[in-house]
């Protein structure tokens, strides 16, 4: 698979859903709750690898799920570690920087969770890419029990302005249905910028931290608040990776949701993608990137269902908050100098798009976290990777 013949193929599609699937999976369960939302939009299905399973495993694992895809007529293609091992070989021959850690360690040794959607999002096609982990589920009006379509919000929050400069009271002006901007607001800033980023919410399970779940293991988010705002320039948030969607063209570089390298988990990496706070990282690094840029970052709807089947969940509720713990831990507490890092980050007017803000981010976190943890020095490593390799597929779009 040659990465530069792969993005120009259909370079010009519009919008991509990227979701992972494992063995674990009930393939059937999970495509005909999303039908309804999905029939009408491209889906890239990543395909994690169980290590244990033989390639014979393996082939017949796809063959289910190409099967099953194609039953409920999904535009959708399927990747595998196969597919991934070969398009990262072909980017490898084409790079002339070399890295103390390849993309190919980073991504393919587990090929599982934020790992595989990292990967999607690095060969998808479309301007827009929309990502949800695969144990949510489109959720449900709670006064009328419509469907709500995630898809096609996350794609009108995208397309709408964003307020960034100036909070507007009465939350999203540029909102289709939206009542408009409120006295006192000056018009010099009514016209907005460009969002790149749509960050969903979730009914059902709460999205918690171990320590949190473990004070709370029976709380469930019951109110839909039907409502979306630009969150202000300056103002970091809590990236949650199970439902969002991004501008890949303008904000893509900083999606990296996979620090860890060869099998070892990062700093900031759990045991599962559902453990793990490395979104939050690359939602602190985009925040400061779209700040600096000039663009703006929504939150709100869409929701999504997260179900009885989720990490913290059902009779187990707190014993899977206690094991998550463990790798929580360390995470959590750096988290307390990371975000002040972040808050006082100033990029150079040199870094004039994604890749290159991505870029200095990786030499600022070197220079500066390392005394903290000596595994920032792994992890600028692991984004210096990152950011070379999206300029190379990129380079011939």
């Amino acid at each position: 698979m040659d990465p530069h013949a792969a993005m120009n193929a259909d370079a010009g599609r519009d919008l991509d859903v990227v979701m992972t699937v494992s063995s674990r999976s009930n393939f059937q369960s999970l495509f005909s709750a999303w039908k309804p939302v999905l029939q009408d939009h491209h889906l890239i299905v990543v395909l994690e690898t169980d290590d244990a399973m033989d390639e014979e495993e393996q082939d017949e694992q796809q063959k289910v799920l190409q099967n099953l895809l194609l039953l409920h007529e999904l535009n959708s293609e399927v990747v595998t570690k196969r597919d991934a091992e070969k398009f990262l070989e072909a980017l490898a021959t084409k790079s002339s920087k070399r890295h103390s850690i390849t993309l190919s360690s980073l991504l393919l040794n587990p090929f599982v969770g934020s790992a595989c959607r990292s990967f999607g999002f690095l060969v998808s096609k479309a301007r827009y890419v929309v990502s949800f982990l695969e144990d949510v589920v489109p959720a449900k009006d709670l006064g009328s029990g419509e469907l709500l379509d995630a898809v096609e919000q996350h794609l009108a929050n995208l397309r709408s302005k964003a307020t960034p400069y100036y909070f507007n009271t009465l939350y999203d002006p540029h909102r289709a249905d939206s009542v408009g901007f409120v006295r006192g607001y000056p018009f010099s800033l009514r016209l907005g910028v460009t969002t790149v980023m749509s960050h969903g919410l979730s009914l059902g399970l709460p999205d918690y931290d171990a320590p949190t779940a473990i004070v709370k293991p029976h709380e469930r988010t019951q109110r839909y608040v039907d409502a979306v705002v630009t969150i202000p320039k300056g103002s970091l948030f809590p990236l949650s990776g199970s439902n969002v969607a991004f501008d890949r063209r303008l904000i893509g570089p900083c999606m990296l949701l996979r620090l860890g390298i060869g099998g070892q988990d990062s700093l900031f990496s759990g045991s599962s993608s559902s453990t793990s706070v490395d979104d939050v990282w690359a939602g602190l690094c985009a925040k400061v990137v779209a700040d600096h840029l000039g663009f703006g970052v929504k939150t709100g709807v869409p929701y999504v269902w997260r179900g009885p089947d989720s990490s913290f969940s059902s009779n187990g509720a707190v014993a899977g908050a206690l094991a998550s713990l463990k790798t929580e831990f360390k995470p959590l507490l750096l988290l307390e100098d990371v975000v002040p890092f972040f808050q006082t980050l100033r990029l150079s007017k040199n870094a004039t798009n994604a890749e290159d803000c991505y870029a200095e981010i990786a030499r600022m976190v070197k220079g500066k976290l390392r005394g903290l943890d000596p595994s920032f020095e792994r992890v600028a490593a692991v984004m210096e990777t990152w950011a070379d390799a999206w300029k190379a597929i990129n380079s011939a779009v």
